[in-house]
């Protein structure tokens, strides 16, 4: 009977009768595992067998989705520990705690008429105003699991920028006159790309630290001391990580960028070469006269092509340097 009604549907232009008959088959499941491929079994063809499929798939999909949404109280698109025990305490309310002893005083409730709507009205009423504030431990507890996955964030945000815009910089400055500034621009752009992949292996990692999980409920993550310790906890971590996520400056030469943007200055035409004019017009401002500027010409420019490229201008302020 369901089989035939069920293709019946299919065809129906009423999909509240679909979905009608897709409940009375849940049911079913529910109370017998197999019935669905017993139904299968006595479908003429596959083509059938698929028009029977598609619409409880496409049902039981849409409830999926429904109540993963209800769970995922953060709008991040994946669960964590704490969502999903919440999600469960809502779906299951005698779960644990103060919703089980809530549910269990409905039940109490439940045999008299008009008395027992009164009654079940004061426990709602009871419930709604029964959030209990965390404990200084769960506060804690939470701010470390929040806290933590901005640590990686800052550190990879860092890092990243600070390497991209040194290549950037040391490789296409010169080729396409681009400042210090800009070139960290570029990598800061690198680096909040190389986020959106990471982000999620980042938040996978902080989970596998086995973290205490602080234990609260859908209705405590909603509270204002809650809000404001995971907010001050990501804002503490991402300075942390930002802070560790400078060690790339352990490893990049400052003394080498401040000679390459002095080379940049001077080279006026960003031809990639300093000429002997250039150079003059750059120490005459220091004192030094054409002859002297001359003699030091001679002294860089190792190839004798009449312009200075950037490894003959780091020997030519040594040798400045040196005198």
């Amino acid at each position: 009977m369901l089989l035939r009604g069920m293709k019946r549907a299919r065809f129906s232009t009423k999909s509240v009768e679909q979905n009608e008959l897709i409940d009375q088959v849940l049911a079913r499941i529910e109370t017998d595992r197999n019935f669905l491929a017993k139904v299968l079994e006595k479908a003429p063809n596959d083509q059938v067998a698929h028009r029977i499929v598609r619409p409880i798939a496409s049902h039981v999909g849409k409830v999926l989705d429904s109540e993963f949404a209800k769970a995922d109280l953060d709008g991040n698109l994946q669960l964590s520990a704490v969502e999903l025990q919440n999600w469960y305490k809502q779906k299951y309310p005698s779960y644990t705690g103060v919703e089980g002893a809530l549910a269990g005083m409905r039940e109490k409730s439940g045999g008299g008429g008009g008395g027992a709507a009164a009654a079940s009205s004061k426990v709602d009423a009871a419930a709604a105003s029964s959030v209990i504030e965390p404990s200084k431990t769960q506060l804690r507890q939470l701010a470390v699991m929040a806290g933590i996955p901005f640590i990686g964030f800052g550190i990879l945000d860092n890092a990243i920028m600070l390497t991209a815009g040194s290549q950037i910089e040391a490789s296409m400055g010169v080729a396409f006159g681009i400042t210090p500034l800009f070139a960290a621009g570029l990598g800061n752009a690198v680096s909040d790309v190389a986020g959106l992949k990471a982000g999620g292996a980042i938040e996978i990692l902080a989970a596998r630290l086995g973290l205490p999980d602080p234990g609260l409920t859908a209705a405590q993550l909603k509270l204002s001391s809650v809000k404001r310790t995971t907010l001050l906890a990501g804002a503490m971590g991402l300075t942390v990580g930002c802070l560790l996520g400078m060690f790339p400056l352990l490893f990049i030469d400052e003394h080498h960028m401040v000679l390459r943007e002095i080379f940049d200055d001077i080279d006026a035409d960003k031809s990639g070469t300093i000429s002997e004019v250039e150079l003059e017009q750059a120490l005459s401002k220091l004192g030094i006269d054409k002859s002297e500027v001359h003699k030091l010409m001679s002294m860089a420019d190792l190839d004798k092509n009449n312009s200075i490229d950037f490894e003959e201008f780091k020997k030519l302020a040594k040798i400045v340097k040196d005198r």
